[in-house]
């Protein structure tokens, strides 16, 4: 029960940005690391895109195993690219990570909490 509740409030993360990307006028799926930074800062009067600099930042926070995986998991819902890191984390140690990444991303960006 737990489990789909978490997969619940994952997805709802998911769709929300995707929505975010799509107001900002990008692709639901484009990766938001890749965005070029001097380009969304000349857009910053529109709020959608204020969101993603603040979470291309965060992104940026992190190291780049969290950094790969945040993208991976939590904003593509393991759509794209699991290889990066199957041979570096367990299965648990995958939930835990997804989860605590999350919730610090959720902390930063109380508007999508």
């Amino acid at each position: 029960m737990v489990v789909n509740k978490e997969n619940d409030t994952y997805q709802s993360f998911q769709k929300n940005v995707r929505q975010i990307l799509l107001k900002a006028g990008y692709a639901p799926d484009v990766h938001i690391s890749s965005l070029t930074p001097v380009f969304l800062e000349s857009r910053r009067n529109n709020p959608a895109v204020n969101f993603i600099i603040r979470l291309r930042k965060f992104i940026y926070s992190l190291d780049p195993l969290e950094a790969s995986f945040f993208e991976s998991e939590i904003l593509e819902g393991g759509r794209h690219y699991p290889f990066l890191y199957i041979n570096v984390l367990s299965d648990n140690e995958s939930k835990k990570l997804k989860r605590e990444l999350f919730y610090k991303a959720k902390e930063e960006l109380k508007e999508l909490a």
